[in-house]
């Protein structure tokens, strides 16, 4: 957007709503200089009158509140806060807004603007607000006694503290479960109260949490940004690309505390301790039966409902469970279509050829992070890397 067309956006504000005052008209021209100190507002003037000692009758007084104020034009301002008014139409989008400050800042967006550097990093902000808030994150005057972690807010310290002490004093009404933040059991609330805010636009499905509607968008867009470095699978959130990896490096972090094992993800390690303690948390809501795992529940749920989300994409047969699927595939003749240009083998995935490809070229994508050694398959370095840890 030019300037000229940037300036027509804030003439859509006419004397009869508001004009964009001259006081503020360089920030439109001048560029980065305008930008020294953040745009003045209604309670910015007052302070700054209060500051030079100048001092003004308040004779116009707001009919809603206890407000009043010096000019009628200021009052006209204020008004529109108990009407609503908004008066500053976007240009650019549908949007409006109560004074032309307001839409000075949301100009922004569709701009790319940002005016407020950070002095200590090359952030920068398109509000000033935002900037003060960043810097707090090169400060960090609040210290954990217990480790080396810094917080710009007392708050978050006091969070993390509980990290150390164990302490979880949210508590959810409806089952024994306790939580180290507020937030985290209001998420929480929703596994009980059935609440999903977060709907699909493709589908009728919702979702407790924003994080998850945005994995479930994926599946209809059939996008995938997150690739795998060592292999040729993509994921659609950063996060399943970060638990993907640990088939690579063989680490599993989390550890059971009744036996050995040990495993790659937490809520594996969440359904083994099951295994252990017998608790069963996942009732049928059309019988009495419960279940350790939630996927067991659902897959039980279907002798109720009837539902075969399993399709065969050869003759659109359903199945009530994945396992019936993969046995009625069988049925079929394997189709074959990725072909190896090196020999006559031929595969029906084509991650499988690429890892096939590798006895042809001698790729060796796997390395071990204690050696120099590399390897074809991760199934070979996974067996490797016992070496190091000593694990039988």
């Amino acid at each position: 957007m030019n300037c000229s067309s940037f300036i027509f956006s804030f003439h859509s504000c006419t004397e009869e709503t508001e004009v964009l005052e001259p006081e503020f008209a360089p920030n439109l021209i001048s560029g980065s200089e305008a930008y020294v100190k953040d745009e003045p507002d209604i309670d910015g003037v007052e302070k700054q009158k209060k500051e030079t000692g100048e001092t003004a009758e308040k004779s116009y007084s707001c009919s809603q509140c206890t407000k009043s104020f010096a000019e009628a034009q200021v009052l006209k301002r204020h008004m529109r806060v108990h009407t609503g008014d908004k008066p500053c139409r976007c240009s650019q989008c549908p949007k409006s807004f109560a004074n032309s400050q307001i839409l000075q800042r949301h100009m922004r967006v569709h701009t790319g603007e940002k005016p407020f550097s950070c002095n200590k990093c090359a952030k920068s902000f398109s509000q000033s607000a935002h900037l003060k808030r960043h810097l707090k994150v090169h400060t960090k005057p609040y210290n954990c006694s217990q480790c080396t972690k810094g917080f710009s807010i007392s708050s978050d310290l006091q969070t993390h503290m509980r990290l150390h002490t164990g302490e979880k004093p949210y508590s959810c009404s409806y089952c024994t479960k306790s939580f180290f933040k507020s937030q985290t059991l209001q998420l929480h609330m929703r596994v009980h109260t059935g609440e999903k805010p977060y709907s699909c636009t493709y589908c009728a499905k919702a979702f407790a949490l924003k994080g998850t509607l945005k994995l479930h968008l994926s599946f209809h867009t059939g996008e995938k940004p997150f690739n795998c470095s060592h292999c040729a699978k993509s994921f659609a959130s950063s996060q399943n690309l970060r638990y993907h990896m640990r088939v690579h490096t063989d680490e599993k972090p989390f550890s059971c505390t009744y036996c050995t094992r040990s495993f790659a993800q937490k809520g594996n390690l969440n359904a083994h301790l099951r295994s252990h303690t017998g608790e069963k948390p996942f009732t049928c809501s059309h019988c009495t039966k419960s279940y350790g795992k939630k996927t067991s529940m659902q897959r039980h749920s279907r002798v109720h409902t009837s539902e075969k989300p399993h399709v065969c994409s050869t003759c659109s047969k359903s199945f009530r469970d994945f396992e019936q699927l993969q046995t009625h595939i069988k049925v079929h003749p394997i189709v074959k279509p990725y072909s190896c240009t090196y020999c006559e083998k031929s595969f029906g995935q084509k991650g499988h050829l690429k890892i096939h490809l590798r006895v042809h070229t001698g790729e060796k994508p796997y390395s071990c992070s204690h050696c120099s050694k590399l390897f074809t398959y991760s199934e070979k370095l996974r067996a490797h890397m016992r070496i190091h840890t000593g694990e039988t």
